[in-house]
């Protein structure tokens, strides 16, 4: 990581050698790249040591998924409880992006099923539909989900999710969508202690998507104490895969 930190500096000071101001400019931008490369390296490594890419291997908590309903799944029936929340209803212009993002849903996080509905300790994320639905209705293969699930998504019910996130001190801003779930299920839209927070706002392809998802599928089987921690190192991973995606080919 340090390496790479001056590798940077080097090519961002490289091109302003002769031009007073310029190798100033490009001073200060390495010097930034420097703590910002180094806090990433910092916080990736807390990370790990963390468990955080143990997928609650250790015990107790399961993630699951389902298209539901308004009056399906009753949150306080559930340690944990979250929505896949839009802003707004689909159009001509972002539905593609919302079957996108309904294909990772869908790859990242097994769905729910009879056995689980004994289990005490499961995090359910929630694709909300505007009517009760089944299975066989929503429909199994990838595609054919996604497309229903897509044309019945409840906007209304996702936009009462934003605003209680935003009541609750979230910054929920953007097109999203934003991963939102609240511990324990019964404090669902109040003022619970603990709310997982993750926001796809700048996802655009679906490896992103997936990436997401798995992320956030990591944060809810974790302990709600650590949630604010834990989503707080996978932002700053997020904007080292980023950034990185940006420099590296004038590394090369």
């Amino acid at each position: 990581m340090t390496l790479l930190a001056a590798a940077v500096v080097s090519a961002c000071d490289g091109g302003n050698s002769d031009g007073g101001g310029g190798g100033e400019a490009g001073a200060l931008l390495g010097a930034f790249v420097v703590g910002g490369v180094l806090a990433l390296g910092e916080l990736e490594t807390r990370r790990q040591q963390a468990g955080i890419d143990q997928l609650g291997d250790s015990g107790a908590m399961i993630a699951r998924r389902v298209f539901a309903g308004p009056s399906q799944f009753n949150p306080a029936n559930f340690d944990v409880y979250g929505v896949v929340a839009f802003p707004s209803a689909p159009t001509s212009a972002n539905r593609s992006r919302f079957v996108m993002i309904c294909e990772a849903f869908m790859q990242g996080i097994s769905p729910v099923s009879e056995t689980d509905s004994a289990r005490a300790n499961l995090a359910l994320t929630v694709w909300p539909v505007q009517k009760e639905i089944t299975d066989q209705q929503i429909g199994f293969r990838l595609t054919e989900a996604c497309t229903n699930a897509t044309d019945l998504y409840d906007a209304k019910t996702s936009r009462d999710v934003i605003d209680a996130a935003n009541r609750s001190g979230q910054n929920v801003d953007g097109r999203g969508p934003f991963l939102i779930a609240w511990s324990p299920g019964a404090q669902f839209t109040n003022e619970a202690r603990y709310i997982a927070f993750i926001d796809m706002s700048r996802v655009n392809r679906p490896s992103e998507a997936i990436e997401r998802i798995r992320e956030w599928r990591r944060l809810v089987v974790s302990e709600p104490e650590t949630w604010e921690q834990r989503w707080s190192a996978g932002r700053f991973k997020q904007f080292g895969d980023e950034f990185y995606a940006f420099v590296g080919p004038l590394l090369e």
